[in-house]
C-alpha cells in the first residue's frame, strides 16, 4: 500500500477562539447524543425535595407550609407508585393527572379564593389518606378523582 502524503494546515486563531474539528483531518464530528426526557420525579428546594409529579397535593402542601416528606404525601405517592400505576386504569388516571395536575394549581395561584380552594384539597387528601390507611383503595382512588374533576369544572380546564 502506498503512503499517501498528508498536507496538514495550520491556522492561527484569533485569542479566545475555538477550532472547529476539520473533516479533511479525518476526524469524525462528534456525536450527538440523543436526549432522552425525564419524567421529573424530584427537585431539591432548600432541603425538602419536591415531587413534581403530586402537583396539586405538593402546591396544598406548600400552602399549609407542612414539609414534603409529612405523612400525607409519603402516603399518596406510595399509593399512586404502588397502586395506580401498576394497573392500566390507575396509570392512564395518572397520566391524565400529569397533563391537568400544572395547570390546575396555575389557575388555584390566580384564584383570589385560593386559600378555600386549598383547604378543600387538603380535606380531600386526608380523606383519601384515611381510606388507604383503612386498605380502601379504589375508594381512596375516588376521592382523589372527584377531587380532581371538581376542580376541572370550577377552572374549565380540560
Amino acid at each position: 500500500m502506498a503512503k499517501k502524503n498528508v498536507k496538514k494546515t495550520v491556522v492561527k486563531l484569533k485569542k479566545g477562539a475555538k477550532a472547529l474539528p476539520s473533516k479533511k483531518a479525518g476526524k469524525k464530528p462528534p456525536v450527538k447524543k440523543k436526549t432522552v426526557k425525564k419524567k421529573a420525579t424530584k427537585s431539591k428546594r432548600g432541603n425538602d425535595s419536591v415531587d413534581l409529579e403530586c402537583f396539586l397535593s405538593t402546591a396544598c402542601i406548600q400552602h399549609k407550609q407542612l414539609p414534603d416528606n409529612c405523612t400525607e404525601l409519603q402516603l399518596l405517592r406510595k399509593f399512586r407508585d404502588d397502586f395506580m400505576k401498576p394497573s392500566p386504569t390507575g396509570e392512564a388516571l395518572v397520566n391524565h393527572y400529569y397533563k391537568i395536575g400544572p395547570e390546575l394549581v396555575k389557575a388555584i395561584e390566580k384564584d383570589k379564593n385560593k386559600k378555600r380552594t386549598y383547604a378543600f384539597i387538603f380535606s380531600c387528601i386526608q380523606n383519601a389518606c384515611e381510606k388507604i390507611r383503612l386498605q380502601q383503595n379504589s375508594k381512596a382512588q375516588m376521592v382523589y378523582v372527584k377531587m380532581v374533576k371538581r376542580l376541572m369544572h370550577k377552572y374549565q380546564t380540560a
